[in-house]
């Protein structure tokens, strides 16, 4: 019994000393725990100010989020618009490419084309700058017959010495009395189909020729008598007015028209036909600005240039003259003759040699 006792006064001290022990370890426990909660308060407070500022932070990535979409959707909407423009210059490019292609295939036919037309050319202008040559040659023997047939060159003429017995007066030559005394040595006047000027010698072996030729004819008569006589005078004589003109005297007979006379200088002595009726011209002869018919020696009118025309008085306009050394011709736009093809013969020349 008693140690019984004792083992419960034991058991009951180490009971109470854990029990001690236990409330003790309760109140550390609770101080912890308060601790513990205090601890978790701030950390819940931190939490709550890390879960706003996570918020706010993925409210940003949001905002940003939204942002770099509409931008991609914009650079990709720009990008779909540039490819689009690019493809459709890309497309114009190689239809251009295409063209010029096309284009440069033509060129090259034609530049091929030309090459050989160049050559043929080339071929054909040598040719026919001998054939200028000869033509060129041509017109000045035709210009030299035309010198050669201005006068009779001072040769001895049975016509030409009664001419100059009977019809020269002083430094005057009397127009009418050259016809007569042509006519005397059976001279007349003689239709030609051909247009062909005769030679003075080819005139005088035929007694006569047409108005061209008579032109001719009497002209070199006075272009003699000018240079061996010194005649620079001519009587004509008017038919259209009333007077009297003493043509010659033979055997004391003094044969005369019963006209006026008209006198020109010998000037400028030139061959000029001129339009008479449609279809029909006629060639005379002008001196000193007078234009009078050969075969009579009668006056017909004035002559005058004017604005690069050569008017005849009453007439109308000259087509051709023949002066000393060619014969011109009215092309409508400018006078035209051998010296001016020889002229253009001769820049085409030259031009192509350059």
């Amino acid at each position: 019994m008693g140690k019984s006792w004792i083992v419960s006064a034991v058991f009951c001290f180490f009971l109470l000393l854990f029990c001690i022990y236990n409330l003790v370890r309760i109140e550390e426990l609770k101080k912890e725990n308060s601790a513990l909660r205090a601890e978790l308060g701030a950390a819940e407070a931190r939490l709550g100010e890390a879960e706003g500022a996570l918020e706010a932070q993925d409210a940003r990535i949001s905002s940003t989020k939204d942002q770099l979409e509409y931008a991609d959707s914009q650079l990709e909407k720009e990008m779909e618009e540039g490819l689009s423009g690019l493809g459709a210059e890309l497309n114009a490019t190689k239809e251009r490419i295409g063209e010029v292609e096309e284009e440069f295939g033509q060129f090259q036919e034609e530049y091929i084309s030309l090459q050989e037309e160049y050559e043929q050319k080339t071929e054909e202008y040598e040719s026919l700058r001998g054939e200028m040559e000869d033509f060129e040659a041509e017109l000045e023997e035709k210009m030299y017959w035309y010198t050669e047939n201005a006068d009779f060159g001072g040769e001895t003429k049975g016509f030409i010495s009664r001419i100059e017995t009977k019809c020269v007066e002083g430094d005057t030559l009397n127009m009418p009395c050259v016809a007569l005394m042509l006519e005397e040595r059976d001279f007349s006047y003689k239709s030609e189909g051909e247009d062909y000027i005769k030679s003075l010698d080819e005139f005088e072996a035929d007694e006569g020729g047409d108005c061209e030729d008579w032109s001719m004819f009497v002209k070199a008569i006075i272009n003699e008598l000018e240079r061996e006589e010194g005649v620079d005078e001519l009587v004509l004589v008017d038919f259209s007015k009333s007077g009297y003109m003493e043509v010659y005297e033979d055997e004391g007979v003094t044969y005369y028209y019963s006209n006026e006379e008209v006198y020109a200088d010998v000037e400028d002595v030139e061959v000029a036909c001129f339009p008479v009726t449609s279809g029909y011209g006629h060639c005379a002869l002008v001196s000193g600005g007078k234009l009078f018919e050969p075969q009579e020696g009668s006056y017909i009118g004035e002559v005058y240039w004017e604005e690069g025309d050569y008017l005849v008085e009453g007439w109308g306009f000259v087509e051709v003259y023949i002066d000393e050394e060619d014969i011109h011709i009215d092309s409508g736009d400018k006078w035209i003759s051998y010296s001016y093809f020889i002229e253009r013969i001769g820049e085409l020349l030259e031009g192509k040699e350059e």
